[in-house]
């Protein structure tokens, strides 16, 4: 018989990371990228210390998703990014080259990847 293994990470402690950073997003609505990140960082800490030595690959997929809420921040505040989440991530993948020490995670745009030309191409997450 088969018995699943369970992870380090429970669901429950998932769920709390994801809306801690929901909360801190819709506080933030009329605050710059800098105000976010300092509101963010110490959550994203806890998050990495606490979790990364368990299942590093939990935490990525996490830290995926924290790009994914701050590309719903940018289209919420960012009026030309409005309905346009490609180029809400690749404003994003801009702000991540031009500032990597932004955020708490260090490169903190895990899962947005460049071509060549230095553009982001879409939401695809890193090999």
């Amino acid at each position: 018989m088969f018995h699943k293994l369970p992870t380090a990470v429970s669901p429950q402690a998932r769920k709390s990371f994801r809306e801690s950073i929901r909360e801190i997003r819709r506080q933030s609505l009329g605050a710059t990228l800098d105000e976010v990140a300092r509101r963010m960082n110490p959550v994203i800490r806890g998050w990495a210390n606490y979790f990364g030595s368990f299942c590093f690959s939990m935490m990525k997929k996490e830290l995926w998703q924290l790009n994914l809420a701050l590309a719903r921040w940018a289209m919420r505040t960012r009026k030309r990014l409005r309905r346009k989440p490609a180029k809400a991530l690749d404003w994003l993948g801009f702000c991540a080259k031009t500032r990597p020490g932004l955020f708490a995670t260090g490169k903190w745009a895990v899962g947005l990847r460049y071509d060549n030309k230095s553009r982001m191409r879409g939401a695809r997450p890193v090999p």
